[in-house]
């Protein structure tokens, strides 16, 4: 099974390779994050990451491939939070309530901004929008 980094991207066979894909999708993440969709170039996540182009181009056929690696991660980063969640033991229900509420609160500002920008990225994307019906 393909871990989220490497759904979308030509697999990395060796761990050094494994990490300049993360480091690749991370810088990525970054790119568009702090830039948003119309500055996130190819350019600018290789300078992020401090990669050449052509690195990224053996790994991700274009940007739509590289977004939908940065979804998958922050995605999976999301449900993992919700997991957290589902699995605390409540002493009572208003532990339970308030637990739960904090939780979310804390899931949805962390995630708040760049899921805003994935999803204005993302338009016309039906591999995009059927990962966040999952």
């Amino acid at each position: 099974m393909s871990s989220p980094t490497t759904r979308h991207a030509h697999p990395a066979k060796q761990e050094r390779s494994q990490r300049n894909l993360e480091r690749i999708v991370s810088a990525a993440e970054t790119v568009l994050s702090r830039d948003g969709w119309d500055a996130f170039t190819m350019k600018a996540v290789a300078d992020e990451a401090d990669a050449s182009v052509g690195g990224i181009y053996r790994r991700f056929a274009n940007k739509k491939q590289l977004l939908r690696a940065i979804k998958d991660n922050v995605l999976t980063r999301a449900d993992a939070m919700h997991r957290n969640i589902a699995a605390y033991k409540a002493k009572n229900l208003a532990d339970a309530i308030e637990h739960y509420a904090r939780s979310r609160i804390e899931a949805l500002t962390t995630y708040a901004d760049i899921l805003k920008k994935i999803l204005d990225a993302q338009q016309g994307d039906a591999v995009m929008q059927n990962r966040g019906r999952q």
